[in-house]
């Protein structure tokens, strides 16, 4: 599965694969806009995660999508294999 890197809400609207790691901390309108991109896949580090709200997770579940924990760091490419 090839996956987007998102590094700012800008590029959001430019995801067209099924996963999706983001390297900043998403506010609950950028998880909502993730969300309408019909992903399957999101991939965020351990402070994000810590920081998430509870109605982002459960946007999140609700869309049947997986959040998956993980680091990013040293990541530069466009998409990826995961």
């Amino acid at each position: 599965m090839k996956a987007t890197i998102v590094s700012s809400p800008d590029d959001i609207p430019s995801i067209k694969t099924e996963a999706v790691i983001v390297s900043f901390r998403p506010s609950f309108d950028d998880i909502l806009a993730i969300a309408g991109k019909k992903v399957k896949l999101i991939q965020i580090n351990q402070a994000t995660s810590n920081s998430l709200s509870k109605n982002s997770r459960a946007l999140i579940a609700s869309h049947g999508i997986k959040l998956q924990i993980g680091n990013i760091q040293g990541l530069k490419k466009e998409t990826l294999n995961i």
